[in-house]
């Protein structure tokens, strides 16, 4: 009786560990699906439980700022990634946050730098996010739309859309990134000249 009780002692110890193993990976799906569901909020709250526990898990913290910028909290977000920035600059992750609150911010000139230097500080786009040059791209593009671009910014904008083409030809709106480059393409300015075009005139 006494080895019975010793054994369910020490199959419940070993049960509640790995229950407690079990609960951040559980949290961080329940993080990721609140996330998918635009609950950012959700999101932010669970993240910032699990740092809590784990403060230098810097994945966590790039999580979190996501879900910041995305409750337009951008000065949080902005704040968190150049702290963590100073802490490891060779954390790229880094720098493909700052490029996306940019973006999300329509600062795309900055954008386009911190997606450019994540590009420069990346060396294997088979594990990486190809999807950085669709957002150098995009962000050149609405520079186009709103303020215009000179040669060398356009040059530099069809770069990126073919680049990505490339390295991700399944993309579903393949056609429509070729579309866009094919009515581009006799609009490249001459000399000083910048190209402003809404895609409609």
């Amino acid at each position: 009786m006494k080895r019975i009780s010793i054994l369910g002692l020490l199959l419940f110890s070993v049960f509640s560990l790995s229950a407690q193993d079990d609960e951040p990976a559980g949290k961080l799906q329940e993080a990721n699906r609140a996330m998918n569901q635009r609950n950012y909020r959700e999101a932010e709250l669970i993240y910032r439980e699990l740092l809590s526990q784990n403060p230098e898990d810097m994945t966590l913290k790039q999580f979190l700022c996501h879900a910041l910028m995305n409750q337009k909290k951008y000065n949080d977000a902005d704040s968190m990634l150049r702290r963590m920035v100073e802490k490891d600059s060779n954390n790229i992750g880094n720098y493909w946050y700052l490029g996306l609150s940019q973006e999300k911010q329509r600062k795309d000139s900055m954008a386009i730098y911190w997606f450019k230097y994540y590009i420069q500080k990346s060396k294997d786009f088979t594990s990486n996010n190809v999807k950085v040059w669709l957002y150098v791209g995009g962000s050149y593009r609405r520079l186009m739309h709103d303020t215009g671009i000179t040669a060398t910014q356009y040059e530099d904008m069809v770069y990126h859309y073919q680049k990505y083409l490339k390295l991700n030809p399944g993309d579903p709106y393949m056609a429509q990134i070729q579309d866009f480059l094919e009515a581009v393409n006799t609009r490249k300015p001459k000399g000083n000249e910048r190209l402003k075009w809404d895609e409609k005139s």
